[in-house]
């Protein structure tokens, strides 16, 4: 279930056939990962890896089929997002390259900054309870 919501937030990943200029944005799109390390010990790496550039919000890796070997980093800021991509770029993480660029699309979690500086971090599934 936790892997189905998690799916819901991250952007759609894009084809090599979609590789156009990408406006960029506070998350990540990260591929060639070894699909075959457990989830959690990829996820935490992928946070220890992309926090020394910036605080991270949230690191979504998918086991799904399409989604495998595929992550993104939800960044508070595009200037650490920006940083990290040209930091990391082709690190090899767990015996592969990775390759990073921005994700194609915002993730749908939507992070406001309210009057006081406290995130308020929204997703699709509080907008539909809110309207009902």
């Amino acid at each position: 279930m936790a892997d189905q919501e998690q799916a819901a937030d991250a952007p759609p990943p894009e084809s090599d056939s979609q590789k156009e200029q990408v406006e960029p944005n506070n998350t990540l799109y990260i591929k060639n990962i070894d699909w075959k390390v457990k989830k959690n010990l990829v996820k935490r790496a992928l946070y220890a890896l992309f926090t020394r550039h910036g605080k991270v919000l949230e690191v979504i890796v998918s086991r799904k089929d399409g989604l495998r070997g595929q992550a993104f980093v939800i960044f508070d800021d595009v200037e650490a997002a920006t940083v990290a991509m040209q930091k990391e770029q082709n690190f090899v993480f767990f015996d592969k390259e990775l390759q990073i660029q921005y994700a194609k699309h915002k993730s749908k979690r939507v992070v406001k900054r309210s009057s006081d500086g406290r995130n308020i971090i929204r997703s699709s599934t509080a907008k539909k309870q809110k309207a009902s």
